[in-house]
């Protein structure tokens, strides 16, 4: 923390000095500006940030525009310049973000607030030191890392994860992007779109554990298969409607086909039972249901 604010001073002194010759800090800082936002942001203010270290290949930087001084949200326009052959492309939130390195300044003892022109660097939280929090100390998501590059769906690429900073029940959620020439592609369903630090990854079976939760009484686990498959039997079993397995199976529907199949649903219900979901030719049947205190 005491690194990241000396670093924080440092760029400030650089953007206040008076008869400097030189900003080392123009360059990013003009071509941030220079990249076309989609939504109108007049009378927000401009915070710039980098982060200290090369990250996958990139320099990462970003123009964050809170919606005032004190504000722990804004508008973003995040930059990843290849370090290589100077390519780039941006990750823009038109919505609300914040990250756990933003909520570091808002929430830190005798902030004063955000001022247009701000600079600040950060240094990037690795998903390999993930030792924030004790409960997701094994997932391969870095729950205080904003954003990371992973092969989520095993094909031998790394996706862009974008960390939402929700700190749920489940961890944060993750936004899932495939990285193309034409820039970002959100994968917006499932298994991706319900990614969060409870997730597990399989890269020997390819397959991905969904693990979802609404409070105490609601808990799934929903299994994917990384298997094409034409999608034509639609039905949700009477047990699992309005439970959060139910839930994620009304958007695996949505699809016609999908390369992840879905292959079993635990569902744990009102602390009580655990019913169990396969696939049984082309529909989803029940194949066994258990007491709560065996299966936990």
């Amino acid at each position: 923390m005491m690194k990241n604010w000396m670093l924080v001073l440092g760029g400030l002194l650089l953007m206040n000095c008076q008869g400097c010759s030189v900003n080392p800090d123009s360059a990013w800082i003009n071509a941030l500006n220079e990249i076309e936002f989609p939504v109108q942001q007049d009378g927000l203010l401009n915070v710039y940030f980098k982060y200290n270290q090369i990250i996958n290949g990139y320099e990462v930087t970003g123009r964050w525009m809170p919606f005032e001084p004190h504000s722990e949200t804004g508008y973003l326009i995040m930059n990843f310049r290849d370090t290589i052959n100077g390519n780039s492309f941006q990750y823009v939130n038109t919505e609300k973000y914040n990250s756990y390195d933003t909520d570091n300044i808002t929430f830190s003892k005798d902030f004063k607030g955000y001022r247009n022109g701000d600079v600040y660097y950060f240094d990037y939280s690795f998903p390999e030191a993930n030792d924030s929090n004790e409960d997701f100390n094994n997932s391969p998501i870095g729950y205080h890392t904003p954003f990371q590059f992973l092969d989520v769906n095993f094909d031998g690429e790394k996706e862009l994860l974008i960390n939402d900073w929700g700190r749920y029940q489940g961890g944060n959620h993750y936004a899932v992007y495939k990285i193309t020439t034409d820039g970002l592609l959100l994968m917006d369903y499932p298994p991706f779109n319900r990614i969060n630090n409870s997730t597990k990854f399989n890269a020997e079976t390819k397959q991905i554990r969904l693990q979802e939760f609404d409070g105490v009484f609601d808990y799934s686990v929903v299994v994917f298969s990384n298997c094409a498959t034409r999608i034509t039997n639609r039905a949700i079993p009477t047990r699992l409607t309005n439970t959060t397995s139910g839930y994620i199976l009304e958007e695996y529907y949505q699809q016609k086909q999908t390369d992840f199949r879905l292959d079993s649903i635990y569902q744990y219900v009102n602390q009580d039972s655990v019913y169990v979901y396969g696939v049984v030719g082309n529909r989803l049947a029940l194949i066994d249901s258990i007491e709560y205190l065996k299966a936990i």
